[in-house]
């Protein structure tokens, strides 16, 4: 089982499809050169690249300072084309990629926050490079081995919580600041409900949060013990982890440096967290609200992005992990009635505190990201619309790059923020009635803007804006194309969410130290606060015949729908509310920069030499090795592997020893992926051999030997269709294959599968692979609702020495079962052999407890009923850590035949599996069980009731 993961673990590290991840062929790239990075970008955006290696080059002194690790030198390519905010570093091969396309989730500019975490995590990277048992890692394996000791030793807890800490510490921004970030926490512990480490850590099914997060749990974990510890400690962490080799992990090297077990620390470091936010509690007062929708005990749901109808029903979106998100009406008793199903992708808003869903006029308008069919480094961002009244969604845009958008209160305006590939922001406006852009102009700042707001008129449209000079309330005039500032940019606040009623500004802000509703009158631009909410207070929307504000107010069990009367006189001003933040960062920060003579946030400006990048002069690029056995045990592999930086070559260099056949043979596979179609060459030649009884004494005839030569080529078109909840994958193409034996020493054995003698092969194979599947629930043991269709054809039309054909027809079906969580899946493949003599291998798996028989035609039918038993949150010490128990009834069919015979193979059992993460690892989460066959059709040596353990990869 150990050997069968590593592998699984080798296979996902280092031979991961380029596919996917590939910029369009026409870019003109460019590059820059420092002392350790060399910045790789399109030629549009080279003033930005200049700016990011400023950044780096100033952060990198930072960085450094409490990791004691050799610089290494490591390209970082801009990708300009793709509309996720991202960034991450890779350990094998080293590099990184940058998503210019900016967020405010971190409260950072976003290169100056990309430059901080990620650089942070080229130290780490390097980091766990260096050491006598590191190296060892390194040795057997290149650079694969960082990445493989990173996964089997490295919490990412550790990993991304210290690079939350640096982004935080080395600006006046970062996620530690931000209420919302650690909200689902602070809320737990001001409940008394402490989830333990394991369960914080790796997740549950039934927790009170949204999801597992390793960033807030890691914060929390590497801020404290920073802090307590000292500056050092992480050095001395990893300097003792895998110190030899395979010892000491980093929970023993954590005990011994300070003398106290994980799970040790991480109620220490809850409880003085706990008590940071008792003690502000303590000091705030509570304002009223009306809830407005069901809170169930024992169980997380939210309402989102409440508002109303023009009949002035109360509709959101339920947010579930056990349900279908749907938007719904919740009624006076507060129960929910769904309408419709609808995209994940407004939900994503709570995890970066912005508006990613508006209302207005019995409609709703979000932003959806697209990708391009081909290049998965290439996407759009379209704003949608649907009617709650008829449930029509449709797109107001086609192919643009909106990454904010917004309606008025009234329906009929809709405004959207553009953010292009030269990394310049437009404002587009939309009459809804006509269905037409009726206004487009470019915003000149050096701001990211989002969360925009329209007025009625759309004479007005604010934005939230976050700078290097902080955040501010920007108002636009859109007669006279001029921003005006109505907040100043502050490092004090953020304001998200903005609404206009009236001559107010509704928006969420974090002034108190807790996210909560404000208001800024726009003709006397005095502000005041509206809510003072224990946990938050956030995504404000007007209900003008109610005179109400409908507001999420987040509580333990979810976000839920409140109310509050819209009376400015009761508002407060905003010099009377009392600030009591959460420091958690100013002892870290004050010992990271006390040795810097200058503002630590000053940037020193650089002159660059840019010059011409030669994707083919860097297409080479070697950065580990594996060495494996193949499942047979009985064939070793070293593989070498190379991936340039930009994804358009892949090749796998091997040499391999066949310890039964005492024989060499030499691999390669090549993957060029820079075309619409990806193009592959392989090729492998060598000695083969086989043992077979020898009733002579010539000891040379005790095997079958013989020379072989293997030659593949061929291409393949990945197609991405996908959009909103709907996964579409298509891909297609064509391999021409050759196999050449010559130099047998015996005649009288096959040697594969029907060769006996000297010739070749030459055949052809076509594939088609089709997916479409509807997301379902988040926590559903099937993937949704949808199918998956697989067709091959293997034929040798050539004048070749053997001749075989191979057709196989595969198709799944699953549909939705009693409940979200549940369902059914129906499975169909059919295969025809039509062997001369040659036989193809088989493409179709055979019924459950049957061992696998060749017909000519084959055809199996099946159907599963997948559901989950019962949720455990359970570790058994650090063996492994218990999720879910899941079961699954099934009735497999399969028929065999031609024109002389037809056999039956029935079986019908049942699955009993276990989702765990073995070694209370996050990255080793599996599916262990037991299945149970009953065979109804009984064969020579078949065993009628048939027992096997089983392995599956988890679907969540």
């Amino acid at each position: 089982m150990f050997k069968k993961l590593i592998f699984v673990l080798f296979i996902t590290l280092s031979l991961t499809p380029a596919v996917p991840q590939q910029n369009p062929p026409d870019i003109k790239w460019k590059y820059i050169e420092t002392d350790i990075y060399t910045i790789i970008f399109p030629e549009e955006i080279t003033q930005k690249a200049k700016d990011v290696a400023d950044l780096l080059q100033h952060y990198e002194k930072f960085n450094y300072s409490n990791l004691n690790t050799k610089k290494r030198k490591i390209p970082i390519v801009l990708i300009n084309q793709n509309t996720e905010p991202n960034g991450f570093v890779s350990p094998a091969p080293y590099y990184s990629h940058f998503f210019t396309t900016p967020s405010s989730f971190d409260g950072i500019e976003w290169f100056r926050g990309l430059a901080v975490h990620e650089g942070r995590h080229m130290v780490q990277m390097n980091k766990l490079r260096e050491g006598t048992g590191k190296t060892i890692w390194r040795a057997v394996f290149g650079d694969i081995g960082t990445g493989i000791f990173s996964i089997l030793y490295i919490p990412p807890w550790y990993l991304e919580g210290d690079a939350v800490v640096m982004e935080t510490a080395l600006t006046h921004g970062g996620r530690g600041r931000l209420p919302y970030f650690l909200l689902w926490q602070r809320a737990l512990e001001l409940n008394d409900e402490r989830y333990s480490y394991y369960k914080m850590y790796l997740g549950s099914y039934d927790a009170m949060y949204p999801r597992n997060d390793h960033y807030r749990l890691g914060y929390i974990m590497t801020s404290y013990i920073q802090k307590k510890y000292g500056p050092e400690i992480w050095n001395k962490i990893l300097d003792r982890t895998g110190k030899y080799f395979l010892f000491p992990t980093f929970d023993s090297s954590l005990i011994t440096i300070t003398g106290k077990s994980m799970t040790t620390l991480y109620n220490e470091a809850m409880n003085e967290y706990q008590m940071m936010w008792q003690m502000q509690a303590a000091e705030i007062q509570v304002s009223d609200a009306e809830i407005k929708s069901q809170k169930l005990e024992n169980k997380f749901e939210s309402y989102l992005f409440p508002f109303t109808s023009d009949d002035s029903a109360i509709i959101a979106l339920l947010y579930s992990n056990s349900k279908k998100l749907k938007i719904g009406k919740i009624d006076s008793k507060e129960k929910f009635y769904p309408l419709k199903e609808i995209s994940y992708s407004p939900v994503y808003g709570i995890f970066k505190n912005e508006r990613t869903l508006s209302a207005g006029g019995n409609k709703i308008i979000w932003t959806e990201s697209i990708p391009h069919p081909r290049w998965g480094y290439k996407s759009f961002s379209d704003i949608y619309m649907m009617d709650i009244l008829t449930g029509k969604e449709e797109a107001l845009t086609d192919k643009r790059r909106f990454i904010s958008s917004c309606l008025s209160s009234k329906g009929t305006l809709a405004a959207g923020i553009e953010y292009s590939i030269e990394l310049k922001y437009s404002l587009s406006i939309f009459d809804i009635e006509k269905r037409e852009e009726v206004f487009t102009a470019s915003i000149d700042s050096d701001a990211h803007i989002f969360d925009p707001a329209i007025s009625d008129k759309g004479d007005l449209v604010v934005f939230s804006a976050l700078s290097d000079k902080g955040n501010a309330l920007l108002l636009y005039d859109v007669a006279t194309k001029k921003l005006i500032n109505l907040t100043g940019y502050t490092f004090n606040e953020s304001f998200r969410a903005s609404v206009i009623y009236d001559k107010y500004i509704i928006y969420t802000s974090d002034y108190s130290g807790i996210d909560n509703i404000y208001a800024l009158d726009t003709k006397t631009k005095k502000r005041y606060q509206i809510t003072s909410r224990k946990f938050g207070a956030y995504y404000p929307w007007i209900d003008e015949k109610r005179k109400e504000i409908l507001f999420n107010d987040y509580s333990m069990n979810g976000y839920q729908i409140a109310s509050v009367k819209l009376n400015p006189s009761q508002w407060t001003p905003i010099e009377k509310v009392k600030v009591v933040k959460v420091d958690t960062i100013s002892t870290i920060s004050e010992e990271l920069t006390k040795n810097i003579s200058k503002d630590f946030y000053d940037v020193q400006k650089n002159e660059y030499e840019v010059g011409d990048y030669s994707q083919l002069m860097h297409s080479i690029n070697f950065y580990g090795w594996i060495p494996y056995f193949a499942s047979s045990g009985s064939e070793f592999f070293i593989s070498f592997l190379s991936r340039d930086v930009l994804h358009t070559t892949d090749i796998v260099l091997s040499y391999i020893r066949n310890f039964n056949e005492n024989t060499n043979a030499g691999d390669l596979n090549i993957t060029y992926s820079k075309f619409y179609p990806v193009l592959t060459l392989s090729g492998r030649y060598g000695q083969r051999a086989v043992r077979v009884d020898n009733q002579t004494d010539n000891k040379e005839l005790d095997y079958i030997s013989w020379k072989e030569k293997i030659a593949k080529g061929g291409f393949t078109i990945p197609l991405n269709f996908s959009l909103g909840n709907r996964t579409t994958f298509l891909d297609f193409g064509f391999i021409g294959g050759y196999i050449d034996i010559s130099d047998i020493n015996r005649f009288d054995y096959n040697i594969y599968n029907d060769i006996n003698t000297n010739g070749s092969l030459m055949y052809n194979e076509y594939f088609i692979n089709i997916s479409n599947i509807f997301r379902g629930a988040i926590d559903s043991v099937v993937p949704g609702t949808g199918g998956l269709f697989s067709a091959k054809y293997f034929h040798t039309p050539y004048n070749s020495t053997y001749k075989g054909n191979l057709f196989s027809l595969s198709l799944s079906i699953y549909l939705p079962g009693f409940t979200d969580t549940q369902g059914f899946i129906l499975k169909g493949s059919y295969e025809n052999i039509d062997y001369k003599n040659y036989i193809f291998p088989s493409e179709v798996l055979f019924p459950r407890g049957y061992e696998s028989v060749r017909y000519k035609n084959f055809a199996i039918s099946s159907i599963d009923y997948s559901f989950p038993l019962f949720n455990l949150s359970t570790n058994i010490w650090k063996l492994t850590y218990l999720k879910r128990i899941n079961g699954d009834l099934f009735f497999d069919y399969g028929m065999g035949y031609d024109k002389k015979e037809r056999d039956l193979f029935r079986s019908a059992g049942f699955e009993l599996t276990a989702e765990q993460n073995l070694l209370t690892n996050l990255y080793l989460q599996v599916e262990l069980g037991i299945r149970y066959s009953r065979c109804f059709d009984k064969y020579d040596d078949q065993d009628e009731n048939k027992y096997e353990f089983i392995f599956k990869a988890p679907i969540n």
